[in-house]
Parts: C-alpha cells; sequence; structure tokens
C-alpha cells in the first residue's frame, strides 16, 4: 500500500478533528492549534474574520456553546495546488432543532501547517435559526461589528 499523500493526511487529521467536535472543545481547539500557524487567516459567513489557534477559538465558542453536539462530517475532498477542499456536512442541534447544511473549506497550506482556511457556505439557513437562538444571535452579531 502506498503512503498517504500531504492532501489525504491532512484531509484525515481534519476529519478527526471535527469527530472531536463540540462534545470536547479543549482537545478541538488543541487538535486544530496544533497544525496553525500563528497568524493563520480564517473566514466564513456570519463572522468576522479571526487568525491564529486564539481566533479559532473565538471562532467555534459561541458555536459550541448553543450547539454542544456540533460536529461535521467529510463528504468529499480534492487537493489543490497550495491545499485542499473539503466538502462537509455541519450538524447540531440549535434551539431544540436539528440543523445541519453543506460547507466547502478551503485550507491552504505552508510548511506543513494551515495557513488559512476560508469556508463556504449559504448562510440563509444558518441565519433563519440563529434568529430564533437570540443569544448565539447577539453573540454572532458582537463578534462582527
Amino acid at each position: 500500500m502506498a503512503a498517504p499523500s500531504a492532501a489525504e493526511e491532512l484531509v484525515e487529521f481534519f476529519a478527526a478533528g471535527w469527530r472531536i467536535g463540540a462534545r470536547d472543545p479543549e482537545r478541538f481547539y488543541a487538535h486544530f492549534g496544533s497544525r496553525l500557524t500563528p497568524d493563520a487567516l480564517m473566514t466564513q459567513p456570519l463572522a468576522a474574520p479571526v487568525r491564529g489557534p486564539g481566533g479559532l477559538r473565538e471562532l467555534f465558542a459561541p458555536l459550541f456553546a448553543a450547539m454542544p453536539d456540533f460536529t461535521a462530517d467529510v463528504v468529499r475532498w480534492g487537493a489543490t495546488d497550495d491545499g485542499v477542499l473539503i466538502e462537509i456536512r455541519l450538524h447540531g442541534t440549535l434551539g431544540g432543532r436539528p440543523v445541519s447544511w453543506e460547507a466547502v473549506d478551503r485550507l491552504v497550506v505552508c510548511d506543513g501547517l494551515i495557513a488559512e482556511r476560508h469556508s463556504y457556505f449559504d448562510p440563509l439557513p444558518v441565519a433563519l435559526r440563529l434568529m430564533r437562538a437570540p443569544r448565539l444571535l447577539w453573540n454572532t452579531m458582537r463578534r462582527r461589528i
């Protein structure tokens, strides 16, 4: 059997982190933080851009607080010249109701570390659910201001 490519290894690392998800936020932050550059740029709809391991916590803490079962599954992926594109299905329970959506995360790698993570998804279904969860909506809006 051939050794996994760097892209395959990165996708497995990504999937392993999301298997942890919100069930153990500290392990999630430690897992992904170990592979982020100190100033890694992370962007996604409905959130202000953040940088580095501290930004990772800032980005996900409100989501994990609102959805203690929040996680993601890798659907498919493809290597790029500078990293990978990973299609994922995110899911959890928000305001007592299940919510799920699909996203594509683009990871840019530099010297084996994630230098950028950009998530692309239609924010409308999530925004509609946020409107029914005032605490999470407030935390999200406060970060954007």
